[in-house]
């Protein structure tokens, strides 16, 4: 497990590396923003997939759903697109903004990813794993260890509950986690 999360924290900061050049330098154009986010996105769907492949030693060969991966990228949250979201911090000149935005997609996407593979792959049973350093928040922390089968969701302290990290209802347990799941 402990060679998965090294390698989703890879892809994480790949993606944090990508964000942080936008805080100096933002695109030229709307498109060429898209065009790379959407890239770095679909890689970290990918990966989530994969790592859940070595997760469960599912030797099967799966292919992942192209059209999911788009149907993702289009989905509404809060009321806006991830192009609406970035849209509007591209106009506003706010490289912080789409910076949060990309960071919390990417996590959504690589928790997406594993979640269709588990279930894809026959998984019973999930369990909470934070990266387990200070940046943890204390929502997160109370989940590290929890088992729940695989179709159940998690509830935090506050209230919240979503199906992995990342898939919660609110922002606040959503935004800049990095926490992700063992499936067996």
């Amino acid at each position: 497990m402990q060679k998965i999360i090294e390698r989703y924290l890879l892809k994480f900061d790949e993606i944090e590396r990508l964000a942080d050049g936008y805080i100096d330098s933002l695109p030229d154009s709307f498109d060429e923003l898209i065009t790379t986010v959407e890239a770095y996105l679909i890689d970290m769907y990918l990966e989530g997939f994969a790592s859940v492949g070595y997760m469960l030693s599912d030797d099967v060969e799966r292919q992942p759903d192209t059209n999911r991966m788009m149907s993702l990228l289009s989905a509404v949250i809060a009321g806006e697109t991830l192009y609406d979201r970035l849209r509007g911090y591209y106009e506003n000149n706010d490289a912080e903004g789409i910076k949060t935005v990309i960071d919390t997609e990417a996590h959504r996407m690589w928790a997406t990813g594993a979640d269709d593979r588990a279930k894809d792959g026959g998984a019973g049973a999930k369990q909470w794993i934070t990266v387990g350093d200070n940046r943890v928040r204390d929502n997160h922390r109370y989940l590290e260890g929890v088992t729940i089968p695989v179709d159940a969701d998690f509830y935090t302290p506050d209230g919240d509950m979503g199906k992995a990290p990342g898939m919660f209802g609110t922002a606040k347990n959503n935004a800049n986690c990095r926490c992700i799941l063992k499936y067996e």
